[in-house]
Formats: C-alpha cells, structure tokens, sequence
C-alpha cells in the first residue's frame, strides 16, 4: 500500500495537533489545579484565622499609660527641682523610677 505525499502530511498534523492538545490539557489541568489549591488554602487561613479586618490588633497593656504618666512626672518634677521647689527633686525621682520599672519590669 503506497500512501501519498497528502495523506502523510494529514497524519503528520493530526499527530502534531494531537500533542500540541494533550499538552494544552496538561497545562491546562496543572493551572487549574493550582488555582484551587491557592482558593482552599485562602479559605483555610481565613477559617483559621477568623478576623474581619486585614491588620494586626494587639492585646491591651496599661504599660503605654503608666510609661507616659511617669514621663511627664520627670519632666514636671525636673522643672520644679529647678525652679527650687521642694516637691520637684520628689516628682523627678518618682517618674525616673516609674521609667526604670516599666522599661525593666
């Protein structure tokens, strides 16, 4: 059986477009299968983590007020030491330890 030049290019492309398609498919399965896998593991991290905003909140701590009140107790308290009052070297002393504490404790 002799098969002409046409029909052996026909087999050719049939071929060569039955590949190209198989590797479509392929790559085709793999995108799809990925994007489902970045789908569940988004869903997977919300239901862990579930939150309704998208930034960190932290837990509250009186530590920012006790170290601000105690700055402003050694600013005052420097002030009046050196206007010479006699409250002023207490005032200063009480923020500077309240500073130590709350930076060390």
């Amino acid at each position: 059986m002799k098969v002409s030049s046409l029909e052996l290019f026909k087999l050719k492309l049939t071929s060569m477009r039955y590949q190209f398609l198989k590797f479509n498919v392929h790559q085709n399965l793999e995108l799809v299968s990925q994007r489902l896998m970045d789908v569940y593991r988004r869903r997977e991290i919300h239901n862990n983590f579930s939150h309704n905003h998208s930034f960190h909140l932290v837990d509250p701590s009186p530590w920012p007020l006790v170290a601000a009140f105690s700055a402003l107790f050694l600013t005052f308290g420097g002030v009046l030491y050196m206007h010479g009052y006699c409250t002023g070297s207490f005032l200063k002393n009480f923020g500077f330890s309240m500073i130590l504490f709350v930076m060390f404790f």
